[in-house]
């Protein structure tokens, strides 16, 4: 997640896999997007998010902005 954009490229790297596209979005009624681009469907997957507070956001922000993304991955999609 952006939050730990450069930790999560620097364990990618080690791992020898790219990052995976995914979206994050703030909106001006304080609402919040994220989800991924790419299909993870019998892929393992792995989400990198510090939750250390900082001065945007407090550790439940981002903790629940986390668990929302990983929900993302058990919903299935639908088409239309």
């Amino acid at each position: 997640m952006q939050a730990s954009h450069e930790f999560g490229a620097a364990v990618a790297a080690e791992m020898g896999i790219a990052l995976g596209a995914h979206e994050e979005r703030d909106f001006p009624d304080g609402e919040h997007k994220a989800r991924p681009l790419e299909s993870v469907r019998g892929r393992d997957v792995f989400v990198i998010q510090s939750l250390h507070a900082d001065a945007s956001r407090s550790a439940n922000d981002k903790l629940l902005r986390l668990l929302f993304f990983i929900g993302r991955f058990a919903t299935p999609r639908r088409r239309g």
